[in-house]
């Protein structure tokens, strides 16, 4: 199965709103079926883990989140399987991880009201065709060392919730178990304050939030309402995120440890050091890829998408149950280059990325235990079904493959760093 986030309706967002590479060298592999980073216990460091999650999915960084009750220290749940979403805003947790258990009593949040009356609810589409539903509520919610009081959060697929308005689930497919998303959560840190911005609160028909009663209707939701990149309300350490994943073998990996760590330039270890800086274009928030002479003007750095997905009409697409990637018949070396945005009297950045595709249905058979997978690639314009879709001509998502092997850094826009302001991504 595979899994896109929600970074190209964010990035649509980002432009509406006016929000908003490296040596060149290869990454280092290692020829370990489980491979891990040095472990850090450090206070803005969260331990990642790419295992098999609620859905066995494959390439899916998962963290642990702690959340309360507002207030307490009592009332708290461990949250674990939470996606590490580079590529989305905000935290949303299924209301499944959140009910009672054999040891726990289920935990309860408080609602929100809805600028115009009701409950404040909210509708997030994923690229992949999927989306999620449910109220956005208030809880506690522990990052590492920190805490963050009374964040907005959205909880998804709460049985006893409104129903989901046909808005959010005409031509998509509601996820509303784990088991369906792949995850018991999502872990949005991007490079947006919020998950949707001025638009939201100044456009009722925004497609992301609604004002429920019996039913839900379009919303309109304060900056304060929305719900937000957890890292930018952090107290320190809150102008970005590095994910760091050590290298791993072209065949695949059993489990890979990595780490999130918070923050730009803040601490000894998030510093930049020699990674190049490439800022998004301040108009479509995107870098430019270039690939075999194409210029792919929309592309991205997301570890919420499990492969590497870039149009090539050359690489065949596999026919089985992995339709959504690719099958050449034998693995293939690739290079492309990764251009910034010149912002400012800031050049653009450009570095040159090599990269190989695999045959999906190979990977899969020859290691079925495997999770991780370097080499995994497959075409944006088969999101849906193999049908060639020239909308997706322009767009060049950098997922989880290119992440192993590197620091990755993705600073919020409007934060200082050492390399000026974000928005951009490093590495």
């Amino acid at each position: 199965m595979r899994f896109i986030s929600v970074f190209l309706l964010c990035a649509l967002i980002a432009s509406l709103h006016g929000c908003g590479g490296g040596s060149g060298s290869d990454p280092a592999s290692s020829s370990s079926t489980t491979v891990a980073s040095p472990a850090n216990a450090a206070p803005n460091v969260m331990a990642v883990t790419v295992e098999l999650g609620p859905s066995n999915n494959v390439n899916i960084p998962y963290v642990t989140v702690t959340v309360c009750e507002p207030g307490s220290d009592v009332n708290c749940r461990a949250i674990d399987h939470v996606l590490v979403d580079t590529g989305s805003n905000g935290l949303r947790l299924f209301a499944s991880a959140l009910a009672a258990t054999a040891s726990q009593p289920a935990l309860s949040f408080p609602l929100q009201s809805a600028s115009g009356g009701g409950t404040l609810a909210e509708c997030v589409q994923f690229a992949d065709g999927s989306s999620v539903w449910g109220a956005v509520k208030l809880a506690d919610v522990k990052l590492a060392g920190q805490r963050v009081s009374s964040l907005p959060v959205h909880v998804v697929g709460d049985v006893g919730f409104a129903p989901i308005p046909n808005a959010c689930s005409n031509s998509l497919t509601p996820a509303t178990t784990p088991a369906q998303f792949g995850a018991n959560g999502v872990l949005g840190v991007g490079f947006l304050d919020q998950d949707c911005g001025e638009v939201c609160r100044l456009v009722v028909q925004n497609g992301f939030y609604y004002a429920c009663t019996s039913n839900c209707s379009p919303s309109t939701a304060s900056l304060a309402q929305q719900v937000p990149n957890p890292v930018a309300r952090l107290a320190n350490d809150n102008n970005g995120v590095v994910l760091k994943l050590p290298g791993v073998a072209a065949g695949g990996a059993a489990t890979v440890s990595g780490s999130l760590i918070f923050g730009i330039g803040t601490q000894a270890n998030n510093a930049l050091g020699a990674a190049k800086v490439f800022n998004l274009d301040p108009t479509s928030s995107y870098i430019t890829t270039i690939y075999k002479n194409h210029q792919y003007t929309q592309s991205f750095i997301d570890s919420g998408s499990n492969a590497i997905y870039f149009d090539d009409a050359g690489i065949n697409i596999c026919t089985g149950y992995d339709h959504g990637f690719y099958c050449p018949p034998s693995t293939v070396s690739l290079t492309a280059t990764m251009v910034g945005a010149k912002v400012g009297s800031t050049d653009a950045a450009s570095g040159l990325v090599s990269f190989s595709v695999a045959n999906a249905d190979n990977l899969f058979h020859a290691n079925p235990s495997f999770v991780a997978f370097p080499t995994l690639a497959g075409p944006m314009s088969a999101i849906d079904n193999t049908t060639p879709d020239t909308s997706w001509s322009s767009y060049f998502d950098w997922g989880l493959p290119f992440f192993y092997g590197r620091s990755v850094f993705t600073a919020i826009r409007g934060r200082g760093t050492p390399a000026g302001q974000g928005p951009y991504y490093a590495y």
